[in-house]
């Protein structure tokens, strides 16, 4: 079992994955056996009992394994929400509709926003790696964050729920969060919750099979690019 590294914890995650369909309810269970840090970039975050904590904030990656129940497939990625529990592998992780999850409640409300900002705005191009998509998907999971944790207006730098410092891309991140305006037609409604009670729960990312398509996509072009050359 990996254990969570207490200088860079990314407290609670609500792991947001695409599915085949809408989920209601508990559906399922997944175990996470490990998790990295992915295409994430450092920063500096106050809310939740948190004053300047030191993290690291974006997408993160997962080795899943035990996909059990309707609908449930295995993770590859995804973004933290939660700011009190710290990060481990070796967990089974009940998998539920977003707004429903058990363990860090956060109402329809603020589900609805996650939706809207995932439907709009998360690019699988940033899965390609790079400063650049490291810093795109902290950008992204600081607005997570910030709609989950912020009680004034929103503005990731600033506030009395939450703020955060040292993001390279914190005025892309509120102009995503200004954009959002409850059109359901924007929404990405596939999106579920991992929670686990003991460790931090997630909000994630597109099924499997979208990375996969991905995977097999490049690797067909570097084959085509090879064959010139020979």
């Amino acid at each position: 079992m990996r254990r969570f590294n207490p200088m860079y914890a990314v407290i609670s995650v609500v792991l947001v994955i695409v599915a085949s369909s809408a989920f209601a309810g508990v559906t399922g269970t997944i175990d996470i056996d490990d998790v990295t840090f992915g295409l994430s970039d450092t920063a500096r975050i106050t809310g939740g009992g948190l004053t300047d904590y030191n993290t690291r904030a974006g997408i993160f990656t997962f080795v899943t394994s035990n996909p059990t129940g309707s609908g449930v497939d295995i993770v590859d990625y995804g973004f933290c929400i939660d700011l009190h529990q710290g990060i481990q592998g070796g967990e089974t992780y009940d998998v539920m509709g977003l707004q429903e999850n058990t363990t860090f409640p956060m109402g329809d409300t603020k589900a609805d926003y996650i939706r809207e900002l995932w439907g709009r705005y998360f690019d699988t191009a940033w899965l390609a790696g790079g400063t650049e998509n490291q810093q795109m998907g902290e950008a992204f999971g600081i607005a997570v964050w910030e709609i989950i944790n912020e009680t004034d207006s929103w503005d990731v730098t600033s506030g009395a729920g939450f703020s955060a410092t040292n993001v390279e891309k914190a005025s892309l991140a509120n102009q995503w969060l200004d954009s959002l305006n409850g059109d359901t037609s924007q929404f990405n409604n596939d999106l579920v919750a991992l929670g686990n009670a003991s460790s931090q729960d997630f909000v994630s990312v597109p099924e499997p099979a979208t990375i996969s398509l991905l995977i097999l996509g490049g690797l067909g072009l570097f084959h085509k690019r090879l064959r010139r050359r020979v």
